[in-house]
């Protein structure tokens, strides 16, 4: 989940209007990841003792699309910064490699754990490596928004060579063509279907930056009714892709097993743009609560929680069944979701202070080398 800091010059920000500049970085966009990362812990909480609650089918329908809106918000930034070589070698050094390391950790972690079951050491590796790096199960997260993101940049250079050589084609039609090619290619290897779930929350996210705010949302009616035209036309075609091409109803289990009802109709052309449209509603609450907090006295921690949320995240997988075994399990699902969002609040706050000793040691160390 590592996103690069964004400068915004003679912005709003800087005239007292809009969103709030630390450091080079939009607080607003911080503070919506530290509140994405505490609904993933919470999320995974919940799914090891009550799956498919309704508050987990909602968590997990809005943070992840949260998450790739943000960092194609991020995207348009870093486009116009380096070019697609140097970034696509960034991305590599920024998610590829964490998610090779993290995956390399859990499939020594699962091959231990199935030999202390009774397994052979070699099935016992085969399996975890195949789970872990052929279908991504261990931090899938960033190798999905590594293709993502790669996927869209080498559609950006395809609109830039076609213009070179005279061909009219708007951006957005060269990438609704790339995403009906993730969709059409849709599997759950290296979890490409991920890439083509998320993509048009990515897309959404770097036409909100083209239009030089996060406060798209603020006095611009035509504004906002060019986004949601453009979500509506993104639901309709995903919802083609999944009744045409897939076995499968949409990816996330969450909303064939929550909203959806068989009254409905058997279409999963309707299932997927519905999943869509509270996907959009999640974000949304979520971006006007980060605008809320930003305004309060937590702003500066919860930015400092969305700075480290390449950490949380993997770290927190592997210390879920842990925390748990320390946690009596409810008897309710009300209980049980006040519980674990207390303990999630609780784990990400010490693996901040983990984060935090592990700083002040390597400044010791650092100086102490220096003397």
């Amino acid at each position: 989940m590592k996103t690069e800091a964004m400068v915004v010059g003679n912005s709003g920000a800087s005239s007292g209007q809009g969103s709030l500049v630390l450091q080079g970085r939009l607080a607003v966009l911080d503070i919506m990841k530290a509140l994405c990362i505490l609904l993933v812990v919470w999320g995974h909480l919940l799914e090891t003792s009550f799956d498919h609650t309704f508050v987990w089918n909602l968590i997990y329908m809005c943070h992840m699309p949260c998450f790739f809106l943000i960092s194609g918000y991020l995207m348009y930034g870093a486009m116009g910064r380096h070019g697609p070589g140097l970034l696509i070698k960034k991305r590599v050094s920024g998610l590829l490699t964490p998610f090779v390391i993290w995956s390399l950790l859990a499939v020594a972690a699962n091959t231990v754990s199935g030999v202390m079951r009774g397994g052979s050491w070699l099935e016992c590796l085969g399996e975890s490596v195949m789970s872990s790096f052929l279908y991504a199960n261990s931090v899938w997260f960033f190798l999905a928004l590594f293709l993502t993101e790669c996927w869209f940049i080498v559609l950006h250079e395809v609109h830039a060579f076609l213009s070179r050589r005279g061909i009219a084609l708007k951006m957005w039609a060269v990438l609704l063509a790339g995403w009906v090619c993730a969709g059409l290619l849709s599997t759950e290897l290296f979890k490409i279907n991920k890439v083509a779930v998320y993509f048009p929350f990515f897309v959404m996210g770097y036409w909100l930056a083209s239009r030089k705010s996060v406060d798209c949302c603020r006095g611009s009616i035509l504004t906002v009714g060019k986004l949601a035209s453009g979500f509506l036309i993104c639901g309709l075609v995903y919802g083609v892709l999944v009744s045409a091409y897939s076995d499968n109803p949409v990816p996330f289990d969450t909303f064939t097993n929550w909203m959806y009802r068989p009254s409905l109709g058997s279409t999963m052309m309707l299932r997927a743009f519905a999943l869509y449209g509270v996907a959009l509603v999640g974000c949304a609450a979520i971006y006007f609560a980060s605008r809320v907090i930003e305004t309060t006295g937590a702003s500066a921690l919860c930015c400092s929680i969305g700075v480290q949320t390449a950490i949380i995240y993997p770290v927190h997988i592997m210390l879920t069944r842990a925390v748990l075994a320390l946690v009596p399990t409810p008897e309710t699902v009300l209980g049980a979701s006040m519980l674990y969002l207390i303990t999630s609040c609780m784990l990400v706050a010490a693996i901040m202070l983990g984060v935090r000793m592990l700083g002040v040691l390597r400044d010791a160390l650092t100086t102490r080398t220096a003397r």
